[in-house]
């Protein structure tokens, strides 16, 4: 089917990525229908705003919804998850049994919280932090306890554990690398911020693993590798996530580590769907030809914005999707910038004093490229080396898209559709939802 004849358009995810697609489609001029499957009983919100504001009662949940220009046009499904696609059919199937049928998809499903082995089995007040009612939970649990056990040190771990040690609540962090944030700014940065961490009053023991759990009435005991024990009131486990794919198992797309998809974000094997946001892993050909997932929220944005041009212009005709990705993270007040590669090489201090959390460090390739940054309280810095990489590695064409092949073929065969479901009409709701805020 010609893309531009699509009457039916469904989103498979109801965060940022997939709201700003169905915005870029209305805006694109398309008047066939649109629906959104959303595995939330909310709204799109903000999700930076979870650990920026919301865990500490800053701000409300309301105030992090998201805004779109949807003129009534969109119907939402709240709190139904796709389980499986039959890409053969286009349809997806749902939790509940239903079938959705589709002509155009767009997948964006994001990130599921990696569980700690063990740790679900200690006590229910071990928690994780993605979705709005966790960072409610947290915070709920926080209140009325001493002290909280973050394990992961990484952006969400770290930002959970300046909110809650800000908020007076005892706070210690384990992580396996040797400095917080190690893998999102370095060892450089990764050092001064753990120090200041350590300067507010947090408790960080580095290069260290959870061994197993224990517990008592009233408290946690984590149990080291190295045989240490912490013990706390409650724990966060914020390991990282993994994308929300396995739905997309035997639809015929390969979702090892995220969809695989081309450079235009259609997925390989699987002409008429694209996907976006953190659950997609796609070669930005501005830098390479690796398919890389991205998890920043500045990119979900761009890209879910992108996946609705790629699905209307069909895959000979869209452009590849090569931005230069950027993303940030504010703890104790300091907001560092992350852009475009920034450890795809050896870092080095081009600004100021990076070591004091006041300056940057750039990145260049083996050709001598710069392709990366990290920035702390510099904005205008930032928005320098921003354009300096983005001239450094120029914009590819449809040319360049055109020529790239997946690394490994994709049978693009998809398995029977389970039995047991009768073919289904149009998404039929059995419940009440209030649409997202146009």
């Amino acid at each position: 089917m010609s893309a531009h004849r699509l009457r039916l358009i469904v989103i498979v995810g109801g965060g940022v990525a997939g709201l700003r697609a169905a915005e870029r489609l209305i805006e694109r001029g398309y008047d066939g229908r649109i629906e959104i499957v959303a595995a939330e009983p909310h709204a799109p919100y903000r999700r930076p705003g979870l650990t920026e504001g919301l865990l500490n009662g800053h701000v409300s949940p309301a105030a992090l919804r998201l805004r779109a220009r949807l003129e009534g046009r969109v119907r939402w499904h709240h709190g139904v998850a796709a389980v499986g696609l039959d890409a053969r059919a286009r349809r997806v199937l749902l939790d509940d049994g239903r079938y959705g049928p589709y002509e155009g998809l767009i997948v964006a499903t994001g990130m599921t919280p990696r569980a700690l082995p063990g740790a679900r089995r200690a006590t229910d007040r071990v928690q994780t932090l993605r979705t709005v009612d966790d960072a409610l939970r947290l915070r709920t649990t926080a209140r009325r306890v001493r002290s909280v056990l973050v394990v992961g040190g990484g952006l969400v771990g770290a930002e959970a554990a300046a909110a809650l040690r800000a908020g007076g609540t005892a706070v210690t962090v384990v992580d396996i690398a040797p400095t917080l944030l190690h893998d999102a700014v370095g060892p450089r940065l990764g050092v001064a911020l753990t120090e200041l961490h350590r300067r507010r009053g947090v408790h960080v023991v580095t290069g260290a693993t959870v061994q197993a759990w224990d517990h008592a009435p009233g408290e946690i005991r984590a149990v080291l590798r190295d045989g240490r024990e912490i013990g706390a009131d409650a724990a966060l486990v914020a390991i990282g996530a993994h994308p929300d794919v396995g739905w997309l198992q035997d639809s015929g797309a390969n979702a090892i580590d995220g969809v695989l998809c081309g450079p235009t974000t259609h997925v390989v094997g699987l002409d008429d769907v694209v996907a976006c946001g953190d659950c997609a892993r796609w070669p930005n050909l501005r830098f390479d030809t690796v398919p890389q997932r991205v998890e920043q929220w500045a990119t979900a944005v761009a890209m879910g914005r992108h996946a609705a041009d790629a699905l209307l212009d069909g895959p000979r005709d869209a452009r590849p999707f090569a931005p230069v990705p950027w993303g940030w993270t504010e703890q104790w007040g300091v907001r560092i910038h992350m852009l475009g590669r920034p450890l795809a090489g050896s870092l080095g201090a081009v600004d100021g004093d990076p070591d004091r959390l006041r300056g940057a460090l750039a990145t260049q390739d083996g050709d001598g490229r710069l392709v990366g940054a990290v920035v702390a309280e510099r904005p205008a810095v930032s928005v320098a080396l921003h354009r300096a990489i983005g001239a450094a590695c120029p914009k590819p064409d449809l040319t360049d898209a055109a020529a790239w092949r997946p690394p490994a073929p994709v049978s693009a065969a998809p398995a029977p559709a389970p039995r047991g479901h009768e073919p289904h009409r149009p998404f039929v709701e059995r419940r009440r939802t209030a649409p997202a805020a146009a």
